[in-house]
Order: structure tokens, then sequence, then C-alpha cells
């Protein structure tokens, strides 16, 4: 897997294509429409044969071979597609292929259904599903049906094609060239065991009915349907309705999902696919009413480049999923007496910008890149109503119930909703989990991943009072059961406050968790930044707003933290108000804010993190605290940290910081390196532990072979792949030996 790497929050992605190899389709046969005979020809008369030649191994026609009948080496299981094919071939051969997608399909159909099995193979060039004005066109190849393209048009196997190099485009611009409003509603419509390779899909433009909006680029419900080495891009899934009634209580309908590809229900596996720069739906208007029974607006598409159903299970294998933006939520109706009366929210914005997995669906993810994607804004509302909140999960979003693992995966760049502006009392809040959001009671483990440069969303600003933005800037997780082993959390923002009383800052900026039983193996949290509150104009507050808290973790939960490392975290800046009051102070926890439950750490290396700045008073003369910048338990949580080093963690530049810059609240510390500690029973020191720049122990370190062996948790997620889960934790952060030496080391990594 190569990953990218990134400059910024939104960095640009630089698509360099996905390449793979076809193994797991038939050979065509050793004739596929040329006559490949070599028997010498003797006969020196110019007469021409047109009879059929059946290569019976004898020879008798000594005249000039024209043959252009048909080709009985072929194989019957296969039909060929030319864009130079003629209205009248056969489809039996390259020489003699269908000029239609269609028209293979169809035939292809009637052979799969008598044999089990067929493939319609397509050379280079765009093929539309209608040369007509029927929006519910679509290519849809039958059960047993595989459709492969990237063919120049002379091959004799599946595998000597090049899709890179032979791009074949199956297109929904139907109707007027470049007007999507006639489009196709599905360009690609799979079916159980059926696979559709090596195709760039495109143009799809999703209607208002229910059976039209999702599923622009590629729709499907059946089991074993296969998608692979195709770009599905330029599709917009299909806008919500507003309610025909014209007034009362009706709802507008949500947006259509899936705008790239919408797995409803059943099996399917997405592989060395990039689907990219495709749309979601907006929600449809609610309708105006009276006092009461006005209605909102509907809910923008989710899930826009990959929608997978309830109970659908999907593997999304080696492919890029990049640049795919969710809408916004419809506008909220009107109470009939208009402003004065009130109105009703807004739809949510679309959820799920890269990927939606709705509730009781699973996804794995292998070797995948999930860049650049967005949640949608929220739907305004009218009157004095208060906006919903703005879409979340700007890479992915994972529904209640849900099962979803990730493996060996980028999730990058992404963001989530930001609230819109409202001009009267209150602003919704922005969208959690710029890269992941997960829902309640779902099943998500992370491994080996890279989590970097998302942002949660900003709240909207009102005259009033503003949203607060986003938690959660890489990962926001509500009360499910999350684990990440050997995964990156870096660079990640939890964006800053409005200029609005009552508008926070997002906290969490690597990971926002409410969850208890949280467990956290041989992970890196780098960078990650909790948002600042800027200047506050002062409606209710009598000064100016704290900055976010958990620069690299808040939680509201219990949670294991073993073989970690915390570094260059940072919490916001507390802000200044524009009245007479005290700045805001700066946020705590720079690395990590519990805020509820118990944190075990173990093996944990928690160095140069900072808590933010206080903000200044209304005069300029007085400065709020600074925040806590390494570990803060809050009333009624707790911390208990074994075989660690928490040093230099101070939000002063230059200084060290005191004790309770490393710990505070209630805690528990044993054997472990502590900047200023003062209690050095139990194992713990107060002494330089030494780290160079990458965060290992130097020879002389007196972190070195101190740490408690009985410290040492069971390896419950088998880090060295053994197969043993009850033995002493065995390796490091960097996968090497634990124990090297007479004891452990503090810290992360053992010196070796």
């Amino acid at each position: 897997m190569r990953y990218l790497i990134w400059t910024g929050c939104m960095a640009v992605f630089l698509a360099t294509g996905c390449t793979a190899i076809l193994t797991d389709y038939r050979d065509a046969g050793e004739d596929t429409g040329a006559d490949t005979d070599t028997d010498t020809d003797t006969d020196m008369d110019t007469d021409t044969d047109t009879d059929t030649d059946t290569d019976s191994g004898t020879e008798t026609d000594t005249g000039t071979d024209t043959d252009t009948g048909t080709d009985t080496g072929t194989d019957p299981l296969i039909r060929f597609v030319r864009m130079d094919g003629t209205v009248d071939g056969d489809g039996r051969s390259w020489t003699t292929a269908f000029n239609s997608v269609v028209v293979a399909l169809n035939e292809a159909a009637e052979v799969a259904a008598m044999e089990g099995t067929c493939d319609v193979w397509v050379a280079q060039g765009a093929y539309r599903p209608s040369n007509g004005t029927n929006r519910e066109a679509t290519f849809h190849p039958a059960p047993g049906v595989r459709l492969i393209g990237g063919f120049v048009g002379n091959e004799e196997t599946a595998e000597e094609r090049a899709p890179l190099d032979n791009p074949t485009i199956l297109s929904g611009d139907i109707g007027v060239a470049s007007d999507p409003s006639d489009n196709v509603y599905h360009v690609v419509t799979g079916s159980n065991d059926s696979a559709v390779m090596g195709f760039t899909i495109t143009g799809g433009m999703g209607g208002t009915g229910a059976s039209q909006r999702d599923g622009a680029g590629v729709y499907a419900e059946g089991d074993d349907f296969t998608l692979a080495e195709c770009i599905v891009e330029g599709n917009r899934a299909g806008d919500g309705e507003k309610a025909a009634v014209p007034t009362g209580g009706v709802p507008g309908t949500d947006g259509g999902r899936g705008g790239g590809v919408f797995i409803g229900a059943g099996t399917a596996i997405i592989r060395d696919c990039e689907i990219r720069d495709n749309v979601g739906g907006l929600g449809g208007d609610g309708t105006n009413g009276d006092d009461g029974d006005m209605s909102d607006g509907g809910q923008g598409g989710g899930g826009v480049g990959v929608f997978v159903g309830g109970g659908a299970e999907v593997t999304i294998d080696s492919s890029v999923i990049h640049n795919n933006e969710c809408l916004d939520g419809g506008t909220g109706g009107l109470t009939e007496t208009g402003m004065s009366g009130g109105g009703a929210p807004g739809g949510r914005g679309g959820s799920g910008g890269g990927i939606h997995v709705a509730p009781g669906a699973s996804l794995t993810m292998i070797d995948s890149e999930v860049t650049g994607n967005r949640a949608g804004p929220e739907g305004q509302s009218s009157g004095y109503t208060l906006i919903v909140q703005a879409g979340s999960g700007g890479g992915v979003y994972v529904g209640e119930g849900a099962v979803v693992t990730l493996l060996d995966s980028l999730i990058g760049g992404n963001r989530a909703g930001n609230a819109q502006y409202l001009t009267f009392f209150g602003g919704g809040p922005g969208g959690d989990g710029g890269g992941i959001y997960v829902q309640e009671d779902a099943v998500v483990t992370l491994s080996g991943c890279i989590v970097a440069d998302n942002l949660s969303g900003n709240g909207a600003v009102s005259d009033f009072s503003g949203g607060s933005a986003g938690n959660g800037g890489g990962i926001c997780n509500h009360s499910s059961r999350l684990l990440l082993v050997d995964t990156t959390v870096r660079t990640n923002v939890a964006v800053n406050g409005n200029a609005r009383a009552n508008s926070l800052p997002g906290s969490g900026g690597g990971l926002y968790n409410t969850a208890d039983g949280v467990n956290i193996f041989n992970c890196s949290f780098l960078q990650n930044n909790a948002g600042s509150a800027l200047s506050t104009w002062n409606d209710t507050l009598s000064g100016g707003a704290a900055g976010g808290s958990g620069g690299a973790i808040f939680t509201s939960g219990s949670m294991a933290v073993v073989n970690t490392l915390f570094a260059n975290n940072l919490t916001g800046e507390g802000s200044r108000p524009d009245t007479d009051g005290p700045g805001g102070p700066g946020g705590n926890g720079g690395a990590i804010l519990i805020n509820a439950g118990e944190v075990h750490l173990t093996h944990v290396t928690l160095v140069d993190n900072a808590g933010g700045t206080g903000g200044w008073d209304f005069n300029g003369a007085t400065m709020a605290a600074n925040g806590l910048s390494g570990i803060v338990a809050q009333t009624g949580a707790s911390a208990v940290v074994n075989n660690s080093i928490l040093w230099s963690n101070c939000g002063i530049p230059f200084e060290d910081g005191t004790e309770e810059d490393q710990i505070s609240g209630d805690s528990t510390v044993f054997s472990s390196c502590v900047t200023g500690r003062t209690d050095l029973t139990s194992g713990n020191i107060a002494d330089d532990p030494m780290l160079t720049s990458a965060w290992i122990l130097q020879e002389g370190s007196p972190a070195v072979d101190v740490a408690d062996p009985l410290q040492l948790p069971a390896d419950q997620h088998d880090l060295d792949g053994d197969g043993d889960t009850e033995e002493p934790l065995p390796v490091d952060r960097s996968g090497n030996p634990r124990l090297v030496g007479s004891e452990p080391d503090m810290g992360a990594y053992e010196r070796q």
C-alpha cells in the first residue's frame, strides 16, 4: 500500500490510478476470431474462397483465404463488443463484435441462464445504455454475467488487457450531451453473482423518486456482486422531495445516498477501484403549517463514495475513496404566521462523505484510502428555531450496531460538515468526527491504519448565539466498542469555536470518546489539536470561552492504553471577551482529558504535549490560566499509569513544566518516570529519561531495565502473531521484543 503525503488539513490528492491483475477469469480459447491457420499454400491461382475454414488439419484449398465467416474456435461463453462493431454482428469474436454493450448483456443473460456463466468483453471507447431519453436505462449484468472492459480489441485472454491504457467508459449521459438533468438514474445495476470490471462509470444522475435517488453510479442489492478495477466518478445522487401536501406536518424526504456506489443489501466486493468526485443528494424541504404543525427538512444524502445498506456485507480492498461530497439537508417549514411564529428545523447535512455504513451493516476495508471527502452542512430552519447539527463523519460514518474493520488503510484529509449561518436565535453545531464518526453499539477496529489531517465541522454563527464546533477531529466514538491497534492518529484538528456566546470550540483533536471499554494498543498520537475559542461576543457569558480540551484524546469512558506514544499534541486557547470580564482559560489535557471513567496507561511515552494558553481579559491586563499539558483527570475520573514516561509536557515553550503539568487529578502512578515527581515510592523516578528525537531511550538512561514486569498486561490482541493471547505483553511500540535485559524499560519503546 502506498500512503499519500499530506502537507495540510485539506491537502491536494494526486490520484495515480488503480492497477490490478485479473487472475480469476477463463482463457477465451486459442482462436478469438483471427484465422491462425499456418498451413503452406502451394497453389498459385488467385481464386477467392469464402467457405468456412474448419481447420481439419489438411488444407485442400490452395487459393487466397479471405475468411469472413463464422469463427468456430471462439469461446461460446464470451460475447465481444467494439465501438466499431457491426449492427448485425453475432458478438462471438472481436471481428464479429457487437457495437452495443446492452445487446451483448442481453445475449449473455440468455447464455448464463443456460450455462451458469457468460463474460462480456468490451474494447476501449464510450458506451451508453440508451440512444434515446429513457432515464431508466442501465447497464445490467444478469446473474452469472461478468462485464469486463479495458481491452484494445484483439486480446485472446483477459489477462492481456490494460484498463488504464484502454479507457472503457460506461456513461449515463444520454439525451442532450453534457446536460445532467436527462441522464440515467443508475449507470450500472448489479445483480447476484455478477461482476463489473475495468470501466470508468460516470454521468449517473439520480431522480427524486424513491427508486431513483440512490446509487447514481452503481446500484446493487444482490449477493456476490463484484466491482473491480473501476473508476466511479462524476455521479450525483438524487435530491429529496418536498411533500406534495401544501401545508401541515409532512417532512421533506432525505436526499439520495451513494452517489458513487450504493450496496443496498447482500454481499459485495469492491477491489482495485477509485471512487471519486461524486455528490450526494439534497434533503427535501419541509412543508409549512400552523403552530406545531410545520415540518422538518429532510436529511442530505450520505455515503457519497460508498453507501453500505443495513444488513449488507461489503469488502473494500486496495481502493481509493476520494473527494466525494455530501450536500445540505432541506429547509424546515414555516408557520403560517411567518417568522413571528417560528419554524421547523432544517434537515441534517449528509453524513459519511466517503463511506456510510448503515445500522446493522458490515464493512471490511483493506489496504485502501479514504481521503479528501466531506460531510454536508445542515439545512436551514425558519423563524426562531435552532438549526440541527451538520453532517458527521467526513471520511467514514458508522451507524448504530454496525461492524466495521479497517486494516492497513489511510483516513486522511476529510472534513465533517460545517453548520450554516442563521440570522436569528441560534446556530447549529458543526459535524463530529472529521475522519470517522461512530454511532452507538457499533463494533469498530482499526489495525495498521493512519488517521491524519482530518477536521471536525465549524458551528454556525447567528445574530445572538453560535453553534459549537464539532468534536473529534480524527475520530468521534459514541458508546461503541472501539479497538485501535498499530495505528497512527496525527495532525487532526477539532476546529475553533466562532465569535458568539456559547459557541464552544471542539474537543478531542485526535479522538473524542464517550464509550467504556476502548482499547488502544501500539499506537501513536502526534500533533493533534483541540480547537481554540475565538474572541467572544459577550451575550450570556461573563467572560471569554475556554479552549477545547484533550489535544490527543478527550474521553468520558474507561479505556486501556498500552505501548502508545503521545507527542506534540495541543489543546485550544481561551478567548478574550469584547465586553467586561475575564479571558477564557486554556484547554486542559494537551495529551489526554479524562472527563469520566478510569483510564489505564501502561508503557506509554507522553512527551512535549501542551495545554492551551489563557485568553486576556477585556482590558488586556490579565491573562487567564493556561491549560494543563499532559494527563488531566477531572472530578469523578481517574488515571492509573504504569511503566511509563511523562516528560516535558508544558504550555510554556522550552520549559519542562511541573508535576501537575504531567498528570493532575485523581491518579495512581507505578514504576514511571515523571517530570518533577516528588513521590518516588512505588518504583517512580524523576530523572531525565534521555530520549532521542525519535523517543527512544539513549544508552545510560535511568529508565532502562527498571519497569515492573508484573505490570505487563496480557497480549490479548496477539501483537506478535503467535496465537498466544494470555502471555505477558511480548513486544514494544515498534514490534521489537519488550523484554531486553533483566527487566522491561519504561515507556513505549524498549531499548534494543
